[in-house]
C-alpha cells in the first residue's frame, strides 16, 4: 500500500484527480506526528495518541465492540424515549396549568358578578325599607292576612 501512494506522489499533478491531489497535500507524513514516533518517543503530552484521544486501548474482538455499540445505542434510545416522555408530561402539565388559570379567571369573574348582584340586592332592599318607613309601615310587623301563624309556615299548603 505504501508503494501505491508513493507511485501516486511521483505522477504528475495534472494526471491525478483533484481529490487525490488534495489528499496528498493534506496527508504528508511528518516524523513528529507519525504514529511510530509518537508511540516510541511519547511525542504528545499526557500520553496522548496522534488523534488526541488518549492512550490507545488494546484491540478488542469485533463481537465485544459490537456489543458495546449495541449497548450505547440501547441507552441512547432509552434516553430519547425518556426525553420524549418528559416533554409530553411537561406539555400536559402546561396545558393543565393553563386550564386551571382559565378556571380561576372564570371563577373570579363569577365572584365579581355575584358581589355586584348582592350589592344591588342590598341597595334594592334598603330602598324598599325606606319606602315602607316613609309610608309609615313597620317592616317588622306581620301582615294582617297572615294572621297569627308561626314564623316559617305558609298558607300555600
Amino acid at each position: 500500500m505504501h508503494s501505491a501512494s508513493s507511485s501516486l506522489a511521483r505522477a504528475p499533478a495534472s494526471s491525478q484527480p483533484p481529490a487525490t491531489q488534495l489528499l496528498q497535500r493534506l496527508h504528508r507524513p511528518c516524523r513528529a506526528v507519525s504514529r511510530r514516533s509518537a508511540s516510541s518517543r511519547g511525542a504528545f503530552p499526557n500520553d496522548l495518541t496522534a488523534d488526541g484521544r488518549g492512550v490507545k486501548a488494546p484491540p478488542q474482538p469485533a463481537s465485544v465492540t459490537l456489543a458495546h455499540y449495541w449497548n450505547v445505542v440501547r441507552r441512547r434510545i432509552k434516553l430519547e424515549r425518556l426525553k420524549l416522555q418528559l416533554k409530553a408530561e411537561r406539555d400536559a402539565a402546561v396545558a393543565r396549568a393553563a386550564q386551571h388559570k382559565a378556571e380561576v379567571e372564570r371563577l373570579q369573574q363569577a365572584e365579581v358578578i355575584c358581589i355586584a348582584a348582592l350589592d344591588q340586592s342590598q341597595a334594592d332592599l334598603k330602598e324598599v325599607l325606606e319606602q315602607l318607613a316613609a309610608a309609615g309601615l313597620d317592616p317588622n310587623t306581620r301582615n294582617a292576612s297572615q294572621g297569627d301563624m308561626p314564623k316559617g309556615t305558609s298558607t300555600d299548603q
